[in-house]
């Protein structure tokens, strides 16, 4: 346990010491800001082109920006975060490895899946801790522009997305065990990615996947959709712990 925490800690530190989380709260915060800004400045850029548009027979039917708008722009931005996350995370535990700092934590008594775990904690904490920044920022903002309205509805489908971002992290982790590069890595999430958004395809398929998960303005819009998707909460919850298993029971076995 001991050689746990000073490995964390000793992660931690590396994490700030290259500007990783100065950069990664940085990014959070952009789009927290950038979500109710682009909600409320909308319509204010339609309206510029309205008349060039009316004199090509358009006709746009401009409202007045609420709360929802600005809601569909925190959901709209989280795949981008989550990429984010992912490439960031990508070669953390095969880097180790690649780079040879892994060897020498082997030999100060730290096991593959004692390091391997560490990490998976330190992206835990770490996108928790951005998700909550940008989730702060993004309802001061929000509030600031406009009335909040459908409070349940946005927190119950936020919560929702958390319980996705953890599946990809579990999956990350599982990936970074059996695959050596951490491009090979992000090429591997890619198409788990899009073999998933092809089963999506058949009829209420995604009542039953991760992927169903991310439809975050559906829920806020229609909180009574959610009971829907609890198969695919569950599913979701069930494939996490089988994918983290798997990660402790591989470990052992990478190649150092």
């Amino acid at each position: 346990m001991t050689e746990s925490k000073a490995y964390l800690k000793k992660e931690w530190l590396e994490f700030k010491r290259t500007h990783r989380l100065l950069a990664f709260c940085i990014l959070f915060a952009v789009f927290a800001i950038l979500g109710p800004a682009t909600a409320k400045l909308t319509p204010l850029l339609l309206e510029a082109f309205q008349a060039d548009l009316e004199t090509q027979g358009m006709q746009l039917v401009i409202s007045e920006p609420v709360a929802m708008d600005s809601y569909m722009q925190f959901f709209k931005n989280l795949p981008i975060l989550l990429i984010i996350v992912i490439i960031l995370f990508s070669g953390s535990f095969t880097g180790e490895f690649t780079k040879g700092t892994g060897v020498l934590m082997l030999t100060k008594g730290l096991s593959k899946r004692k390091m391997l775990f560490t990490k998976y904690i330190l992206w835990m904490l770490t996108t928790l801790g951005g998700i909550f920044l940008y989730l702060a920022i993004f309802m001061g903002y929000t509030a600031y522009y406009f009335k909040l309205t459908n409070l349940g509805g946005f927190f119950a489908a936020a919560g929702i997305y958390l319980i996705y971002i953890w599946f990809w992290l579990s999956l990350l982790l599982l990936m970074s065990v059996i695959i050596k590069s951490a491009g090979i890595v992000i090429l591997g999430m890619g198409a788990v990615y899009f073999i998933l958004s092809l089963i999506a395809i058949i009829p209420n398929a995604e009542h039953y996947l991760p992927t169903g998960l991310s439809q975050g303005v559906v829920f806020v819009a229609d909180p009574t959709v959610i009971k829907d998707f609890l198969p695919a909460i569950l599913i979701t919850c069930c494939l996490n712990i089988v994918l983290i298993i798997a990660s402790a029971l591989l470990v052992p076995r990478k190649e150092v």
